[in-house]
């Protein structure tokens, strides 16, 4: 038989957001746990995949909280739950040797069916599973509370739910129907009744009125018999002026296209020649942007900067030479300083000596290189300290006046200028002839380049003025070919018309339903003279009753017609009545049928249960049980009770051993029972054990229970456990350790 391997779980309930798979035994699965801790979840999850619609019954608000949460945020994205179902034996209508069921539902409340990864609908589930494993609308789903939800059930909902096993709703249905029936087939036969006496009353008012309109209609006839013939002569000549004017748009849709093809042509070529030149233009590009024209052109550059800055530098010398010539000539018109002058330009070179002399001295790499330069810088500072104090002695004698002072000063400074700028002078003049000498290297390299730029440009320009010259011819053409377009679309939207005129003309032709044939010869003169005609005796008959005829044929078929429906509702009735005695017999017959076997059922069930008792089913109303309610009666060795006679635990043994029975009347291969035991003692909790260790010989079982006696009979057992704050978790338990959750609950 189908059975289920294993669960997967994520992100449903207290299940946290990674899979969870639980594998089932093909016989007795027991679910164990503490209370709060998600074992009944277990239950909710296999209701969800199978389809289960009612939040309610899964023990939720909305959709939504079937989603994993903290602190009621929901963490995970989707719920999902899939179970993997044995099919080796093909039980399930799939040729697959294991089918996957699963059902995703996102924070939108929408949910997603699979079989086998692939998406389907709910029915198609439905359909699979109803017939072999079950669904939850069946007695295989027993739902915490279920089991007190029977004990609280009146006997006429007691008795309600047999009427569900057998059928009984179906037989109600059609009796239902059937006194709808009745009822509306004597509202019918008094309302025929009225009906054809007015019947009869309109067959003799419109019989005098036929004659005169059967004259009427036969004019009317002609009339359309002619109006189609004019109708067919316009569609002839209509048809001749649509094929002149289709002979006349080929013969503007052939020179188009020629035009067109002429169009295309020349806009290619002149394509072409632009790519021509635009790909002289690269090597232009390419050839402008090359290392010599880039290097030559930056020497020109050069050249140009340093020459200006030569001019400048001259400029300046010269500015400095005429201060030291208006100096030197005061100096020497004065007439005292020019053996001073001499000493100081004297003292001027010896202290530019000193500064070499000092340099060296610091560049010296041997003992003799220094000592050699510390002797010449010696002998300098000597003869500066003999000029020095010659300077003194001449100044303090007055040999020097403090205006000369101060020119001899400016002298000495205008020198050093002068020095740096023939330094610069020196420098710029080196560099200029530099990048002279590199511009003359590259100069014939560069003037063989600007030479081939100047061919390709030429060839660029003669190239694009062929694009040009072709574009040009496009352009002629396509201002040609837009006239002949706009003329087209004219006798296009001629023939169109023509062809609606046609079309119309056709369908009033067709709507006519005359023949006309012997029409054909005649002009279109002849044939309005005619219709004239036809309207002028029209008129000469006066008005008259147009419908008379029709009227009269259609009064006297309905009054066949309501005199036959008359009487076949007279027989409806008789059918009736007979069908409604028998539904009320079918339906008893099926619900005793079916009630006989849950009570025995319940007996035997009962006896085993309870170990010496004795259990029955009961009608109250044994001549019409169908309209009294049922009660269970049980016999635990201290007499015989009905259910709301009992003691907690024995009406609860006393429920399962109803709901047993009912899921022997219609068994399936699978089971799911969530806290059947709550109510229930040791003793009474380990018969329960050894029924359904019985049962899932024949049907998978998975019990949820929170009994050490239930749980040791299992072929397989798992706990659910839960750490406050995360999500819950599956354990394999040993037998040791179940009495740790009896009476803990879910």
């Amino acid at each position: 038989m189908p059975h289920i391997n294993r669960i997967e779980l994520r992100g449903f309930k207290s299940f946290g957001t990674t899979k969870v798979p639980i594998s089932l035994a093909r016989g007795f699965t027991a679910v164990v746990g503490e209370n709060g801790h998600g074992k009944s979840n277990i239950a909710d999850a296999l209701s969800f995949v199978f389809g289960e619609r009612s939040g309610k019954s899964m023990r939720v608000e909305r959709f939504s909280d079937f989603i994993y949460a903290k602190d009621s945020k929901p963490v995970a994205p989707f719920a999902e739950v899939s179970i993997f179902i044995d099919n080796r034996d093909h039980g399930l209508a799939l040729d697959n040797s294991e089918v996957m069921i699963s059902r995703r539902l996102d924070r939108a409340g929408k949910s997603v069916y699979k079989i086998n990864g692939k998406r389907t609908e709910l029915q198609e589930i439905v359909d699979l599973l109803s017939p072999v494993i079950g669904f939850t609308d069946g007695y295989n789903f027993v739902r915490q509370g279920e089991i007190h939800k029977i004990v609280e059930k009146s006997p006429e909902e007691l008795r309600q739910i047999i009427d569900g096993l057998a059928g009984v709703s179906e037989y109600e249905e059609k009796k239902g129907k059937a006194v709808s029936d009745l009822k509306a087939a004597e509202e019918q036969l008094g309302i025929l009744g009225a009906k054809l006496g007015e019947i009869s009353k309109n067959v003799d008012r419109f019989r005098t009125q036929a004659e005169d309109a059967r004259k009427h209609k036969k004019i009317e006839q002609e009339l359309e018999e002619v109006r189609a013939a004019l109708l067919n002569k316009n569609v002839f000549e209509s048809e001749r002026e649509q094929k002149r004017l289709e002979q006349q748009a080929k013969k503007i849709e052939s020179k188009k296209n020629a035009l067109e093809r002429r169009f295309r042509d020349l806009n290619k070529k002149a394509n072409l020649y632009e790519d021509q030149a635009n790909r002289f233009q690269e090597l232009i590009d390419t050839k402008h942007n090359s290392d010599v024209i880039v290097k030559a052109g930056e020497l020109r550059n050069l050249d140009s900067v340093l020459r200006s800055q030569l001019r400048k530098t001259n400029d300046d010398r010269k500015g400095v030479l005429e201060e030291m010539e208006n100096a030197k000539a005061s100096i020497e018109s004065s007439g005292k300083s020019s053996g001073v002058f001499a000493e100081i330009k004297k003292f001027n070179e010896l202290q530019k000596e000193f500064e070499r002399l000092s340099a060296a001295l610091q560049k010296a790499k041997t003992l003799d290189e220094a000592k050699q330069s510390i002797e010449q810088v010696s002998r300098i500072l000597e003869e500066i300290k003999g000029l020095v104090d010659g300077l003194f002695i001449a100044f303090s004698k007055g040999k020097i006046s403090e205006v000369d002072a101060k020119q001899l000063h400016d002298i000495s400074r205008l020198e050093v200028r002068l020095e740096v700028y023939d330094g610069q002078i020196s420098e710029l003049n080196k560099k200029l002839e530099r990048a002279k000498s590199q511009l003359e290297k590259i100069s014939a390299e560069e003037k063989k380049l600007r030479t081939s730029i100047d061919l390709l440009d030429q060839k660029k320009k003669k190239l694009a003025a062929s694009a040009r010259k072709f574009r040009d011819s496009a352009n002629n053409i396509h201002e040609k070919v837009l006239p002949l377009s706009t003329r087209q679309m004219e006798i296009n939207g001629k023939i169109s018309s023509i062809e609606g005129e046609i079309k119309s003309s056709r369908k009033e032709i067709g709507g006519i339903k005359v023949d006309f044939s012997h029409l054909i010869h005649m002009d279109v003169p002849a044939l309005e003279k005619k219709e004239s005609e036809l309207r002028g005796e029209l008129e000469a008959i006066g008005e008259v009753n147009p419908r008379a005829i029709r009227d009269l044929r259609e009064e006297e078929t309905k009054h066949a017609a309501e005199n036959g429906k008359f009487q076949r509702l007279e027989a409806d009735k008789e059918a009736i009545l007979k069908f409604m005695a028998e539904m009320d017999e079918k339906k008893k017959k099926v619900f005793m049928k079916t009630f006989s076997e849950v009570a025995r059922h319940y007996s035997e069930i009962f006896r085993e249960l309870s170990g010496i008792g004795t259990g029955k089913l009961i009608l109250e109303n044994e001549q019409s049980p169908l309209e009294g309610g049922l009660e269970l009666e049980a016999d635990f060795g201290d007499g015989l009770y009905r259910l709301r006679g009992l003691s907690g635990g024995q009406k609860t043994l006393t429920a399962l051993a109803f709901l047993f029975a009912l899921q022997l009347y219609r068994p399936t291969t699978f089971y799911v029972m969530d806290e059947i035991d709550q109510s229930l003692d040791q003793k009474n909790c380990e018969r329960v054990a050894n029924l359904l260790h019985k049962f899932s010989k024949d049907s998978q079982m998975l019990v949820i229970t929170h009994h050490h006696n239930i749980a040791k009979m299992a072929d397989r057992i798992f706990g659910i456990t839960k750490e406050k704050g995360e999500p819950s978790r599956v354990l394999s338990v040993e037998l040791a350790r179940l009495s740790d959750y009896e009476g803990k609950g879910n």
